[in-house]
């Protein structure tokens, strides 16, 4: 397996869980901010979604090895950091714990690793 496919099948387990998460939490009702801020939640929400829905199409570009692999990816790196910031600041403003926090720390440094392999490799062994 190259560095490619190991980062296509990250991708895909991490859009999976980010899908998985949310749809679970709706249907167990277990999302109480929907309530209290609605708006926010469901935009938040669709945020999530969509970031989880570009790391599957980014994980399964990257396994085809396609030439759109390398720019989805960094759409899908962009969107994983902006959702781990925002994490942050939610964890921060319910006073979570700071595992929480250290958590999406380390998530964000695993992404940043990702990143610098896939801009550090040569472009040819990323595409067709």
């Amino acid at each position: 397996m190259n560095r490619n496919e190991y980062l296509g099948i990250y991708n895909l387990l991490v859009g999976f869980t980010l899908i998985f998460t949310w749809t679970f939490l709706f249907f167990t009702n277990n999302i109480p901010t929907l309530v209290e801020r609605p708006i926010e939640t469901v935009f938040h929400i669709f945020a999530e979604l969509l970031t989880g829905f570009t790391l599957l199409v980014s994980g399964t570009l990257l396994i085809k090895r396609a030439k759109a692999a390398p720019a989805v990816t960094f759409l899908a790196f962009g969107m994983i950091i902006y959702a781990t910031l925002q994490a942050i600041g939610i964890t921060i403003e319910q006073k979570w714990h700071v595992f929480i926090i250290l958590a999406v720390l380390i998530n964000l440094m695993i992404y940043s690793a990702f990143a610098a392999v896939m801009i550090l490799s040569n472009e040819k062994d990323n595409c067709k």
